[in-house]
């Protein structure tokens, strides 16, 4: 009977929960967290609950209510990826550089192969004003989201960072051969021929920048 009734109460639970979605989506943070909340109180291992809760809680800018959220999840599942990489973010966000490191280092311990959570590792070290270990990530993450374009981006601008403009060129060309309606490759790809003493290269891609926007419809007046 007690096992029956758990499982009426957690289903209740995902009600509530689904209800504080439906909120949260139209931005009304405050009544998605009292429906969270029930969901918690009827199932306090609701870890879905407890995310979302944590979510809305950043929405409304209360952070550190946000990271005693994230870190209760990790405390019931030290495997809750989603809740890692989003105290990494905080942490960064809220100058605590060295708790960001270590949320980082076990992101990174946890998901070595997940774009998604290196990406939050790379940018934390970027905000540390590491550069070459956020590299060293970025790489990666090109090396296992080949199509992800951002992703080769901001690799070209660590290269760029580190004064490596001959590698940060040819990021920003893999970027733009999968783009090539992106202006904004284009400059970064003369700003770093500039950058790399190579003045004719670079009035060349300021050119074709200049002709590409001057072809768009969306430009014309």
């Amino acid at each position: 009977y007690l096992k029956r009734a758990l499982s009426i109460d957690s289903k209740y639970a995902s009600a509530w929960n689904s209800l504080g979605v439906l909120y949260a989506n139209q931005n009304r943070y405050d009544e998605a967290l009292k429906n969270y909340n029930e969901a918690i109180r009827l199932d306090p291992e609701n870890i879905p609950a407890q995310f979302n809760k944590a979510l809305s809680l950043e929405n409304l800018k209360r952070n550190k209510a946000a990271i005693k959220v994230y870190l209760e999840i990790l405390n019931r599942d030290a495997r809750h990826l989603k809740s890692r990489y989003k105290l990494v973010g905080l942490y960064v966000q809220m100058g605590d550089f060295k708790k960001a490191a270590v949320q980082a280092r076990k992101l990174e311990k946890l998901a070595p192969d997940d774009p998604q959570s290196l990406a939050a590792v790379s940018s934390a070290y970027l905000s540390m004003d590491l550069p070459d270990k956020a590299l060293i990530r970025q790489e990666k993450i090109v090396e296992l989201a080949p199509d992800d374009i951002s992703a080769r981006v901001t690799l070209g601008d660590i290269y760029s960072q580190l004064g490596r403009y001959s590698d940060a060129i040819r990021a920003y060309h893999s970027a733009y051969e999968k783009n090539p309606n992106d202006i904004t490759l284009l400059r970064a790809i003369g700003e770093a021929h500039q950058s790399n003493a190579d003045p004719n290269q670079a009035l060349l891609y300021f050119k074709r920048a200049a002709e590409q926007e001057a072809a768009d419809p969306q430009n014309q007046r």
